[in-house]
Formats: C-alpha cells, structure tokens, sequence
C-alpha cells in the first residue's frame, strides 16, 4: 500500500494554517480588535465561517463577531440545513472556519443550541475581491445587520497574518431587498 504524496501548494498550505493557529494561541488573537471611534454601522468580522453544501450550491461564507458557534442552521434558502463546525479551538485569525452538513451518515456531535442564520438578522451580501477573501468568486456571503436592521456601512474582514493582525476593509456601496454590495476600501 503506497502512501499518497501531498503536493507542494498542499504543504505549504499546512504549515501556514498551523503557523496562524499558533500565533493565536500565543497572542490571544480569536477576533477581530473594534475600530477606534467605530458606531453601529461598522462591523469587525471576528470569524469567517465556511459551510459547503452537499448539493451542488455555491460554498456558503457567514460572518460573525467574537467566537465560532459548534453548530448553525441556515433557512437562507428553500429547505433549513444544518452544520458542524469541523474543527475544536479558538478561531485562527483570518482563516475559514470550515463546517460540515449535517447528514445521517454524520449526525451531530453538539449539545450547544445552533446558531440560527436568516434574513431577518442577516444580509447577504456581495464582496469585492470575493475569490482572494472568501475563496470562491460565487461563494453566498452573509452578515449580521446592524442594530437598527441595516447593512453596516463599514465591513472589516481578518486577513490571515504571521507578522501582525490586518484586515480588508469595505463599505456599503449599494442596498437592495437582495442583497447589499460591498466595494474594498483603498487607502
């Protein structure tokens, strides 16, 4: 029985994932730090989690403040689906926190409540530079509204960093009943 190989871009992928997950650990570093003078209408993403569908729909990015739920429901669209967080620990700063459908083959291992992602308390949203942030050009992308029931005028996304904590940063550039545009924040 042969061994498979990893490729190089598949290694180099491993020891950055591992060199970002110990600089969190050694630095406490799980989310995103607030914007000096922010309001309600800017938002630091503190996880971006990760969820691939078992149909053939576009991977599923939503962005949360502060920790990784073990579990969310999304009733986004036409039928609920349920996901597990795959991996244990501390969000790594500016990685995909990657989630596994739930099935009957895979039952869920959580006694946590999910964390229920809907229209209501969400916005789906359309990202510059989505492939180089998110991972995928078609990923679905969705996030809190603000207090007031609006998408947040100002979006801070990690970027994953050995040297130092660094975000993307977008505004709202259009609002529809859809969907809200964001374009990246050049400075």
């Amino acid at each position: 029985m042969s061994i498979p190989r990893l490729e190089a871009r598949d290694h180099r992928f491993a020891m950055h994932y591992r060199a970002m997950e110990k600089f969190a650990t050694d630095t406490g570093e799980t989310a995103g730090a607030p914007i000096a003078g922010g309001s309600s209408g800017e938002f630091t993403v503190g996880g971006v989690l990760m969820m691939v569908p078992q149909t053939g729909v576009a991977p599923v990015v939503v962005l949360v403040e502060g920790t990784a739920p073990s579990s969310l429901r999304l009733d986004v669209f036409s039928d609920p689906r349920m996901f597990v967080r795959v991996r244990k620990g501390a969000p790594a700063h500016g990685l995909r926190e990657p989630y596994r459908e739930l099935t009957e083959e895979y039952p869920a291992e959580s006694v946590t409540p999910a964390m229920i992602v809907n229209l209501t308390g969400f916005v789906r949203a359309r990202f510059a530079y989505s492939a180089s942030v998110f991972g995928a050009a078609d990923a679905a992308v969705f996030l809190p509204r603000d207090a007031g029931g609006r998408p947040h005028r100002r979006v801070r996304v990690p970027v994953p960093s050995l040297d130092r904590a660094s975000w993307h940063e977008f505004e709202l550039l259009g609002d529809s009943n859809a969907e809200c545009r964001y374009r990246a924040v050049v400075a």
